[in-house]
């Protein structure tokens, strides 16, 4: 009887043992997979030219209000008093309109809009600002970011040209210095 009671203990141990061997020794081994993903959606912006009205003798007769209109695709300004009267006489020309080169990735429809930090002096007042895109037709800017203006479509990998212009309100005379306003231009898409 011992015989078999040894027999079948070394059996049962052995069989043990091999469980006890496989059980949890499976292989592994880790390797990384990289993942890229290359996106191309910036706009490139380059500044152009200032936006100069030129220089002008202004006398505000006190009740007409004097428009200066700038287009944005013309480098010429005209005045007018708002009453008919000779109210301004413009001395030297405007030297230039405002200018932006644009460049997408790829032809893309931008949203764009301003936002006019207007003239420290109160006799002075820059509104309703204009653009043409590649030459096309003068169209008002949006100066609400929450409603912009739909310009496009880009060329493409390529610059594309805005110019813009805009109106000065002049409501009394100003000082004879030189008055400086700014225009940024936002674009997304």
């Amino acid at each position: 009887m011992r015989r078999n009671t040894l027999k079948l203990m070394a059996l049962t141990s052995a069989v043990a043992l091999g469980f006890a061997f496989t059980n949890g020794a499976q292989a592994q081994e880790t390797e990384t997979v990289n993942i890229t993903l290359t996106t191309s959606s910036a706009i490139t912006l380059t500044a152009g030219n200032d936006m100069d009205f030129g220089e002008w003798f202004l006398s505000h007769d006190g009740s007409n209000n004097i428009v200066m209109l700038m287009n944005p695709f013309a480098d010429t300004v005209t005045g007018t008093p708002a009453g008919g009267t000779s109210a301004a006489v413009e001395i030297t020309p405007s030297a230039s309109i405002g200018s932006l080169l644009v460049q997408t990735p790829a032809a893309a429809t931008l949203n764009v809009y301003g936002t006019i930090t207007d003239f420290v002096d109160g006799s002075l007042a820059f509104t309703l600002p204009t653009f043409s895109f590649n030459g096309g037709a003068s169209t008002a800017l949006s100066t609400n970011a929450g409603a912009p203006s739909s310009v496009g479509p880009t060329t493409g990998a390529v610059d594309d040209v805005m110019e813009f212009g805009g109106t000065i309100t002049v409501t009394s005379t100003p000082p004879d210095l030189a008055h400086t306003a700014s225009l940024d231009v936002t674009y997304d898409y």
